[in-house]
């Protein structure tokens, strides 16, 4: 009775992990449908709206990853709140229902910048907890093996909807009537905020059973060596992207006055490479490992910024269109691996690895969101003529997130994986048996 009591509740699990599952991806469809909203060019075009300076700007770009660093606190909301679910639910309402006052303060025409610097930074102060809590029970629920095959098809639907979207937002940022745009954008962000709450509710969130488990503590995560050296890595990756990202976007809109529609149309083509690539690279993180993919596609990154230091008045839609094309091929890879190599060089319970790695990340995020904004405000839209041409000093910034990718791509080399899937049945005999089994072995002692 007991051993049947037992299957019908592995069972039940089971059902609620697969269902979680597709409403994890129906969840980062609406997700996108606010996110999107406080990101890139649509965030710097509200941003204008409302009259906040580039300073400002610069660093409510960054705010949403520098406000990561609280997850460090994700514990003791924890133990505040009871359970996982609550964390999840209570910090998900402060952060995505913050939206809504956007559309009501264009509605009644109250541009004023503390408005939307106040809910960026509401959203950024509670949503930290709720992609703490997402990261740890995503990684109980799926399987090691599948990671890569789940988070690509997860990330394909994601970007088949920020493709659409991009295009539908570029057109209402586009509408003759600015007030009348702007409003049905906000409020659409507004209610796929208010969804995603929804879809979090019947989430499926396992509880840590085994106290044993939830002892884990910084110092015994700060003397792993391999994480530290991850660690490393992330922390020049972060500063370099969050560094050049604000800039990119104001050379792109307000110093080139590049077109909402043109670059949603370019976000659409680069979403449908992402499409494209995501199931490709998922299997490929499987076969070949995540670190190795996430080389290829670093590499491509550089190349990425080196378009933007090259890009002027005369070849913008050129350059912003290569550079559409090879953002979806590089940061198909990113999206999936990244994560994922994160969850290869933690160790469970990962609470901890994760609230650490988030840490550094908002840290980093926030010192690199100040420090543009102050070369932005420097620079702003200065220009120095060099060979006959004009040489925008936003450029500068530009030239540092170059050579910090250099770094970055450094700095990846040196993170020590083990896991890396093996066609066996090209090892044949006892030596096959015998490698095959220390390897299952080795992967059971780290789950």
């Amino acid at each position: 009775m007991v051993k049947g009591d037992t299957k019908m509740k592995n069972k039940d699990i089971e059902l609620k992990k697969s269902r979680t599952k597709i409403l994890s991806i129906m969840e980062v469809i609406c997700f996108n449908g606010f996110y999107l909203g406080i990101q890139g060019f649509i965030m710097l075009n509200l941003a204008i709206y409302f009259h906040v300076n580039i300073f400002f700007t610069s660093i409510l770009i960054t705010l949403p990853t520098a406000g990561q660093c609280l997850q460090i606190f994700t514990n003791i909301v924890k133990k505040f709140l009871k359970t996982r679910k609550r964390t999840l639910m209570v910090m998900g309402m402060f952060a995505r229902l913050s939206i809504i006052l956007i559309p009501i303060a264009i509605y009644f025409d109250f541009r004023n910048p503390y408005v939307f610097i106040f809910v960026i930074t509401i959203y950024s102060l509670f949503s930290p907890f709720v992609g703490s809590v997402w990261m740890i029970i995503m990684m109980e629920i799926i399987n090691k093996d599948e990671r890569g095959r789940y988070f690509g098809k997860r990330s394909l639907f994601s970007s088949m909807s920020a493709g659409l979207y991009l295009l539908l937002y570029g057109y209402l940022l586009n509408f003759t009537n600015q007030k009348q745009g702007y409003l049905i954008l906000t409020t659409m962000m507004a209610l796929f905020s208010i969804s995603t709450l929804v879809l979090l509710y019947y989430h499926y969130v396992p509880e840590i059973e085994n106290s044993k488990e939830s002892k884990l503590n910084f110092k015994d995560v700060v003397k792993d060596k391999k994480f530290m050296i991850y660690l490393r890595y992330v922390a020049v990756w972060v500063f370099t992207w969050e560094l050049i990202k604000p800039s990119f976007e104001y050379y792109r809109v307000k110093i080139l006055g590049v077109n909402p529609m043109f670059l949603s149309q370019t976000s659409a083509i680069t979403s449908i490479v992402l499409m494209t690539m995501y199931t490709l690279y998922g299997r490929a993180a499987d076969k070949y490992g995540n670190k190795k993919m996430l080389e290829i596609c670093a590499k491509l990154t550089i190349i990425y910024i080196l378009l933007y230091i090259l890009m002027t008045p005369h070849n913008y839609k050129i350059m912003i269109l290569s550079i559409g094309i090879l953002e979806g091929i590089a940061f198909a890879g990113i999206n999936i691996c990244f994560f994922n190599l994160l969850l290869e060089v933690s160790k469970k319970p990962a609470d901890m690895y994760i609230a650490l790695y988030v840490f550094v990340n908002g840290v980093v995020a926030l010192a690199a969101g100040i420090f543009s904004g102050i070369l932005a405000s420097i620079f702003s839209s200065k220009y120095i003529i060099l060979f006959g041409d004009k040489f925008y000093l936003i450029k500068i910034i530009f030239i540092i997130g170059f050579v910090l990718r250099i770094l970055s791509l450094y700095q990846l080399s040196k993170v020590e994986v083990f896991y890396k899937q093996i066609n066996y049945r090209y090892i044949k005999g006892k030596a096959g048996k015998k490698i095959k089994l220390k390897i299952e072995n080795y992967r059971k002692s780290k789950n």
